[in-house]
């Protein structure tokens, strides 16, 4: 199993789950570019798991070579802004945040990231030594949800197994993905008690649910 980390994530995050952790951070590149290069390293179908920022990262990779992975794990994960609007709304306020992590006091602007709705209940405590400002900065750019396509059509296409994963207390989420009609080859997991950070939150039913869903497609 392969995991891709989320925004302000690290490899380690995934230490506890024993899966093979990619630093996001080496390669900031657009979408499309990232996903092309990322596929082009893959060997021998492992599954992927995305989380978040990482799990819209996974999908570019999945979409772009299918073939390349056993299924597909998105924990948390956004396919897309439907409205062309909303997606320019959405760049230019992770603009703002792409200026605030260059330049901002780091207490500062982790504060404020902490305090979004969507993280309610799931602070992370991150030092600025574990990261380079920079590449944070043009990753809340590049990889911004408002230069990403409406990818719901795309994912519910593939034909390998897809598992969505969701927190009951993700309230957004919960009803995003709720709303979709998943083919017999994709399921929704949604884990109680856990919010956007749903490994975390609840580790053992998540580890439980992968694990499951895996098995049930050999």
């Amino acid at each position: 199993m392969i995991a891709l980390h989320g925004f302000l994530g690290l490899p380690q995050d995934w230490s506890d789950f024993g899966y093979d952790a990619v630093d996001l951070w080496k390669r900031v590149t657009p979408l499309e570019e990232w996903a092309n290069s990322f596929v082009a390293e893959v060997e021998g179908q492992p599954w992927l798991l995305g989380y978040s920022m990482g799990g819209r990262l996974a999908m570019h990779a999945a979409l772009a070579k299918p073939e390349a992975f056993g299924g597909l794990i998105l924990v948390s994960a956004n396919p897309g802004i439907v409205m062309e609007s909303e997606r320019a709304m959405r760049l230019r306020s992770d603009g703002v945040w792409a200026r605030r992590f260059r330049e901002d006091p780091w207490d500062e602007v982790l504060r404020d990231w902490n305090a979004q709705p969507v993280l309610k209940g799931s602070a992370l405590e991150r030092p600025e030594d574990a990261f380079d400002r920079e590449a944070l900065a043009k990753a809340m750019d590049v990889w911004s949800l408002g230069r990403q396509r409406d990818l719901r059509k795309e994912l519910l296409s593939l034909e390998i197994p897809v598992l969505h994963v969701v927190g009951e207390e993700d309230a957004k989420f919960s009803q995003m993905m709720s709303g979709l009609e998943l083919p017999p080859t994709q399921s929704l997991n949604v884990i109680e008690k856990a919010g956007h950070r749903v490994p975390w939150d609840q580790p053992e039913a998540f580890k439980s649910a992968v694990a499951e869903f895996r098995e049930f497609f050999g």
